[in-house]
């Protein structure tokens, strides 16, 4: 499979949206390329990627996967757009609603996610990145702003405590070729393509139960879901 597959459906937007068309049916590509040069989140922003993700859902995809144009996945959240409060509640919901995605998903960054760029990455279920001008930091310590829970519980659910340490604590950058403390997360897949992605991640996985799939993620993720499973639906 190629990207000659795929097909426009929303491509002038902060976040575009895109199919990529298989034998096994379809997946969604979102793009984020908002216009501030870090692509930092605002409520708009993030209400946008939050309705990409339903359009996904209607469309009944078979998986999805979030890049972005330029240089920046996300510098994390626009503080100056909106209080810092409503943002994190905001940012919660959509975390809440990508929870309950029947679907397999992966985040395809080429370069730097740091905040909750950094959460949103780690959200899916496969982070994937290229081998060259990548860098990945949870920086909200570092730069005076409190963590908020559910992006301290996201670490935790997907790494040991020593690396939960150095990621929220001591605010490390992941960056090649180590990629530590996270090496074992992501070597596997370092240097894929998209094609590569929705052939060896997502299309394998196209004929398991949805709601069982949701099911096993909340599990894995327990502690975020603990945290976020009360608020209300989206879409």
């Amino acid at each position: 499979m190629s990207l000659a597959g795929l097909r426009s459906v929303s491509s002038e937007d902060s976040v575009s949206y895109e199919t990529i068309e298989t034998r096994d049916g379809k997946f969604a590509l979102l793009t984020l390329k908002p216009t501030n040069s870090h692509h930092l989140f605002t409520k708009e922003l993030i209400e946008k990627y939050s309705t990409r993700l339903q359009q996904a859902v209607n469309d009944k995809v078979k998986g999805l996967i979030t890049t972005h144009d330029g240089e920046w996945f996300s510098g994390g959240f626009d503080y100056h757009s909106a209080p810092e409060e409503e943002l994190v509640v905001e940012f919660r919901k959509l975390i809440a609603q990508f929870l309950d995605l029947q679907f397999p998903t992966a985040a395809y960054v080429s370069g730097f996610a740091y905040g909750a760029g950094f959460t949103l990455a780690l959200l899916h279920d496969y982070l994937v990145l290229s081998n060259d001008n990548v860098s990945l930091r949870q920086d909200e310590l570092a730069n005076g702003h409190e963590l908020p829970p559910h992006a301290a519980a996201l670490v935790r659910d997907k790494f040991q405590l020593l690396a939960s340490l150095e990621l929220l604590v001591s605010t490390k950058y992941v960056t090649p070729p180590q990629f530590a403390p996270i090496a074992e997360y992501v070597k596997p897949y370092v240097g894929w393509t998209v094609d590569e992605v929705v052939e060896k991640l997502l299309r394998p996985l196209v004929d398991l139960d949805g709601s069982n799939y949701s099911g096993v993620r909340k599990i894995l993720l327990f502690r975020v879901y603990q945290l976020v499973k009360l608020e209300p639906a989206r879409g």
